[in-house]
């Protein structure tokens, strides 16, 4: 006869609530479960050495097919057979505390594995406890599940290490200290890598000037290692002590003159402090001393890169490719290299040494095809661009499309791009917009109108699509449905920047809605505040509000930024309204002569002579 329900009973519906979380998961549920049942299986039998004999529980158990929802009846049953039996009470905390971990609820697991820890001498309970608790930075059970997992293996010494941690948290640092010893110590370890760890854990600590102050102490005994003091660097440069950092990079780099890691720690720390010449200067020397290491020559090169000294760094890019001349991921940075400086036949030559060593071919590919349409080959650039494919593929066939255009077949490009969304579905909604927008170029936005219309009847809520839609009953003059696109946009996505920027710039441009239209573009410049697109349709806000001098500021940026022609017609009709004329015609003047048939342009050239 079973008996009334127990204490455990009133438990049950948090273990239910975790188990049912997981039902929708079963996959995941099986691997998991088999696991964590044939650890608790052990500490079911440590237990067992501490606790009355029980009654036998059925071996015919479901438990161990890993479905949750029968292990919850089966707990059920084993909690009314005999509600007093110590392993349930057991067995609910560890499933507890594993579903809980699962869930990411660490809470609710940390109080599981304290509940169980204390119930059973097991070592990996006490373990799991102490690193919950080192995450959750509860620091008082932390101590207690540390000092238990020390007390169960007291020569562990990641045991002392939590216990040293949680020490310092308590501002025990002499404890700290002490059981940071016995890491060190470890002969299994090594000082090196016990000192490595350490400053990894140190570095993550909450108070992480106090667990700087601590690995200070330990490097200080140790005045003549030179791994002792690298560590120092990296967890002080970390912290944010950049003084300490340097001195102790130096110090290691003293000791071992030929480590390069010292000196490229100190390299990166004055690169971050602003300090550039003093890191290359370093750099520069480092690498005089050791020619032939070729990774050094290689962060040279990066560093030289990032700081925009493109030429310098494909200079250390031929000099590496003359040590590895078929190292694929070199030759590809020294191709584009080149192709950034419009070095056409030096890169060439790299992005055909690069098909010839047989890799990133679609790269090499697709940037051949760039430089043939460059070059004003568009047959050469079509033909490349056909090799093309993996990650490339859809930007070369688009293309390719272009290059018809631009030679006038445009029927043919449109036949190109109705032929790739067939064969390649995936990518059927990008090839309506890159049509709609060939379409549009070439003076024919009606036919625009119509295939992005078509598009949107198999995907209605694409927001690319309705973009481009809207851009093309704008320029249709169709203002009332560009807006329904683009606060149907807005109603999906908030935050869409342009779609806020390109409606409110058609209210304050097209229309007398400049309140309105401004705070949309507000919103905008929130979100993406150094677009100059944005910035610039702001700045006309401001102009179209009465405002010329604040208009101004935000133009001029724009400008500064992205020197388009539609920026410059704005910002000359600005600088003119502000009486600055001779200013405002030199604007005007070298937009013109870049593109003297661009529509803005034509626009401003009638108002400045008016």
């Amino acid at each position: 006869m079973r008996k009334a329900p127990g204490p455990l009973i009133g438990k049950r519906s948090l273990l239910y609530r975790k188990v049912a979380a997981f039902s929708a998961a079963s996959w995941r549920i099986r691997q998991m479960c088999r696991s964590f049942l044939l650890v608790l299986l052990g500490l079911m039998v440590a237990a067992c050495a501490s606790v009355p004999p029980q009654p036998e529980v059925s071996e015919d158990r479901e438990v161990f097919e890993g479905r949750y929802e029968l292990l919850a009846q089966e707990l059920e049953i084993v909690e009314l057979e005999d509600d007093d039996n110590p392993l349930s009470e057991l067995y609910y905390h560890l499933l507890v505390a594993e579903l809980s971990v699962q869930l990411d609820d660490a809470g609710q697991a940390l109080d599981s594995y304290l509940a169980a820890m204390r119930m059973a001498d097991d070592v990996r309970v006490a373990e799991r406890a102490a690193r919950l608790a080192l995450y959750e930075r509860r620091n008082n059970d932390g101590l207690e599940a540390a000092q238990r997992w020390l007390a169960l293996a007291p020569a562990s010494p990641e045991a002392h290490q939590a216990v040293g941690l949680f020490e310092l948290r308590h501002g025990n640092r002499d404890a700290a200290l002490e059981h940071f010893q016995v890491l060190l110590d470890d002969p299994l370890i090594g000082p090196e890598e016990a000192l490595a760890r350490l400053g990894v854990a140190l570095s993550q600590e909450p108070d992480r000037e106090a667990g700087l102050a601590v690995l200070e102490t330990i490097v200080a005994e140790r005045p003549a290692e030179a791994h002792a003091q690298y560590v120092l660097a990296q967890v002080a440069a970390q912290v944010g002590r950049t003084d300490v950092a340097l001195l102790a990079a130096q110090r290691a780099s003293l000791l071992e003159p030929e480590w390069r890691a010292p000196y490229l720690l100190n390299i990166r720390i004055q690169l971050q402090e602003g300090e550039t010449k003093a890191a290359l200067d370093l750099l520069e020397k480092v690498l005089a001393n050791r020619p032939e290491d070729y990774e050094l020559r290689l962060y040279y090169a990066r560093t030289l890169l990032n700081m925009e000294r493109t030429a310098s760094a494909l200079g250390q890019f031929e000099l590496l490719l003359q040590e590895r001349p078929r190292d694929p991921q070199i030759l590809y940075g020294a191709a584009l290299l080149a192709v950034e400086l419009e070095r056409v036949e030096q890169a060439r030559r790299y992005l055909l040494r690069l098909i010839n060593v047989g890799e990133r071919l679609d790269d090499a590919y697709f940037y051949l095809g760039r430089l043939a349409e460059g070059e004003g080959d568009y047959n050469g650039a079509i033909r490349w661009y056909g090799e093309a494919g993996g990650d490339r593929l859809v930007e070369a066939q688009f293309r390719i499309a272009l290059l018809l255009v631009e030679r006038g077949e445009v029927r043919a490009a449109r036949q190109r791009l109705a032929r790739f969304r067939r064969e390649h579905p995936e990518e059927a909604l990008r090839a309506y917009v890159m049509e709609a927008e060939l379409v549009r170029q070439v003076g024919q936005p009606d036919q625009a109108l119509v295939l992005l219309s078509r598009a949107l009847g198999e995907w209605p809520d694409a927001v690319e699509l309705l973009y481009s839609r809207a851009l093309v009953n704008v320029e249709l003059d169709r203002l009332l449905a560009a807006e329904r696109d683009l606060r149907a946009i807005i109603r999906q996505r908030p935050d869409h920047a342009h779609a806020l920027n390109a409606l409110g710039y058609t209210l304050v441009d097209r229309t007398e809605r400049y309140q309105e239209g401004y705070e949309l573009i507000r919103r905008a410049h929130a979100l993406k505040p150094t677009n100059p697109a944005i910035m610039d349709s702001l700045g006309w806000a401001y102009y179209r509000l009465g405002d010329a001098a604040k208009a101004l500021e935000y133009i001029e940026q724009a400008y500064q930024r992205h020197p388009d022609p539609e920026i410059a017609a704005h910002l000359a009709k600005i600088l003119w309204a502000l009486g600055e004329y001779e200013e405002a015609l030199q604007v005007f003047s070298e937009a013109w002569e870049a593109d003297p048939e661009h529509p803005a342009l034509l626009r401003a050239q009638q108002f400045l002579s008016e």
